[in-house]
């Protein structure tokens, strides 16, 4: 006992020591103070000699050039003169024979490398718990994707230093919470709530002035926490759709790499766009900026309500049916509206999914229906009564009030531009998509899926500022053309399987897809141009795709015989507005063939 009391004191005065040197740093030799936090401000001094001061809470600072910055840490000191200043200590002077140089010492902190270090070996003890069964096996299989995610996403922050995206809606959103904290009701907000409700918490441990100061702190919290959430979740998702682990995990596998590995150049100015396979980018480019954003580092809307929106879809799945599982999968839904009001466009898909394993009558019960709405509008509640106070009802927002300046509006005029770029942009999981929703036999897992992908697709290609980004708009539409493929695609026990599948992913990682003009009359002249000339290693590779499938045809394999010819042309022709079409005529035709089946059961059942 005396031990514990004299171990008890010696931690008591080790923390009042830390408290009382809280407030003071040691300046080493060469430290540069500036008179504002910027290396460009004019110097106050540089210390040539170790120097006492008081310091205050550090301020970090971004320099933007959109859609990047870099961060740094200014901390405001006092020196013992009485100066006061702004020192980076990771920047310090060197004399040189042509004078004094600022020099930067490397951002890459010690929690940098620990994370990076402790996410890949996680990777070993995750194996290790999957083969003695210390896990179950479908935790196993879904904590693979959200292990490569972390990896990856670890080592690339880390090895990009001090880079993070650029806030330029953010600053609108962080604007709605200094008005509810200052009590400022006459201004009118033009973003939606729920992402303002999010930065409560960093907003106040932060003690942030503005969304600066905790922008880093919400992009590593994005990108750890709310994508591996999503990762699990689709996950989950296709595990009760597919009908199989592994399946579901490849599906979500797939998602976690392509942010790193798939980019696309975006030619506004001459109209050009495409794909292409890289490794990530760590440099100042857009090629990382859309790594980021793919991988969820940043503060936006985009990840946030995908995960609450995955999360509504499991809530259904996963719950029997009742007024609390209603009520929760109606709150979620509820919060994915109020993050991004886009987010009811998937009301169909959750309805859907609720009668996907029982009778969709148990969930629509009248407690249930009113338990569900009772959610959406206890999670929805803090938007319509913003709408109702500013804009005069609960369904109104600044996106759509017009007569106030509202700037983004849908019109068929951006649809030619829009359908390129994202088209091209998103051309590797629409190929695996459309590969797959063909091959589905399941009319009722199709139409869910093209009633998961169309609705927020068509929306984002007429809408106004759909340039601004491909990728996030779309963001929960991924799943389902992932899921599609990992469904479409044949059982991989036989040996030819897995030579198809050989083939396919060779033809992709090794055909460039070809690149898309910025309109319909662009089409042929694409095609040609692609078609004039290829490399002789295409040639041979194309010869040996079409000699396989011509093999699996005479072996019986007709589905698999059908889908590399199909892979090869949409590969080397990957024109947008073809994906678009081939993926268009999916949707119709499992709409249709899924409302027949409806129809020649029920009046079987009537029989």
């Amino acid at each position: 006992m005396g031990r514990m009391v004299r171990l008890g004191l010696i931690g008591w005065l080790m923390l009042a020591g830390f408290a009382a040197a809280a407030g003071t740093r040691v300046l080493p030799p060469g430290t540069p103070v500036f008179s504002r936090p910027l290396h460009t401000a004019p110097l106050v001094t540089v210390c040539w000699e170790a120097v006492h001061c008081q310091d205050d809470l550090p301020q970090t600072v971004l320099i933007k050039k959109h859609p990047l910055a870099r961060y740094y840490t200014f901390v405001p000191v006092t020196l013992p003169d009485g100066r006061s200043g702004y020192v980076d200590p990771a920047v310090h002077v060197e004399l040189r024979a042509d004078g004094p140089h600022l020099c930067f010492a490397s951002a890459r902190t010690w929690w940098k490398w620990l994370l990076a270090g402790g996410c890949l070996a996680a990777g070993w003890g995750l194996v290790m718990a999957h083969r003695r069964r210390l896990i179950p096996g479908w935790i196993a299989w879904g904590s693979y994707p959200v292990w490569l995610h972390l990896s990856l996403i670890s080592v690339v922050t880390l090895a990009a230093g001090n880079l993070v995206t650029s806030p330029m809606d953010e600053n609108g959103y962080f604007a709605n919470l200094q008005a509810v904290m200052a009590g400022n009701w006459t201004d009118k907000w033009h973003f939606s709530v729920g992402l303002s409700l999010l930065y409560v918490p960093f907003a106040m441990l932060s003690r942030a002035v503005a969304v600066d100061d905790f922008l880093i702190a919400f992009s590593y919290f994005s990108a750890l926490i709310l994508t591996s959430g999503r990762l699990f979740a689709a996950y989950l998702i296709g595990r009760k759709l597919l009908r199989s682990d592994r399946r579901s995990a490849v599906a979500a596998g797939l998602w976690a790499v392509m942010p790193f590995l798939v980019h696309h150049y975006a030619g506004f100015a001459d109209r050009s766009f495409y794909s292409y396979l890289a490794l990530p980018s760590v440099q100042f480019d857009f090629s990382h900026y859309v790594m980021l954003i793919g991988a969820g580092f940043n503060a936006m809307s985009d990840n946030p309500a995908t995960l609450l929106l995955l999360a509504a879809m499991v809530a259904v799945l996963y719950t029997r049916p009742g007024r609390w599982a209603a009520l929760t999968a109606g709150w979620l839904f509820g919060w994915a509206c109020m993050v991004r009001c886009n987010s009811i466009l998937y009301a169909p898909v959750l309805m859907m999914l609720a009668g996907w394993d029982q009778p969709l009558r148990e969930w629509c019960r009248c407690r249930n229906g009113w338990a569900a709405g009772l959610g959406f509008l206890l999670g929805f509640a803090p938007q319509a009564v913003v709408n109702t106070w500013f804009f005069g009802a609960p369904w109104r927002f600044s996106y759509t009030d017009y007569a106030n300046g509202a700037h983004t509006y849908c019109a068929w005029i951006f649809g030619d531009l829009n359908a390129a770029y994202y088209g091209a942009a998103n051309h590797y999981p629409w190929l695996l998509g459309a590969l797959g929703i063909w091959l589905i036999r399941d009319a009722r897992l199709r139409t869910l899926l093209m009633l998961w992908f169309w609705p927020t697709v068509l929306l984002f290609l007429f809408y106004s500022h759909g340039t601004d980004d491909a990728v996030r708009f779309i963001l929960p539409t991924y799943p389902a053309m992932l899921l599609a493929f990992a469904g479409g695609w044949p059982s991989c026990r036989d040996r030819r399987a897995w030579l198809a599948a050989v083939l396919l992913f060779s033809a992709v990682l090794l055909i460039p897809p070809g690149a898309t003009g910025g309109s319909w009359r662009d089409v042929g002249a694409c095609l040609l141009a692609r078609g004039r000339w290829l490399p002789p290693g295409m040639l041979i590779g194309v010869a040996v795709m079409l000699t396989a499938a011509g093999w699996l045809w005479k072996s019986g394999e007709r589905r698999l015989a059908g889908l590399l010819p199909a892979a090869l042309i949409l590969q080397l022709w990957g024109n947008s507005y073809i994906l678009i079409l081939l993926l268009a005529g999916a949707g119709v035709y499992s709409v249709i063939h899924f409302m027949i089946q409806m129809r020649h059961g029920s009046s079987r059942s009537g029989a």
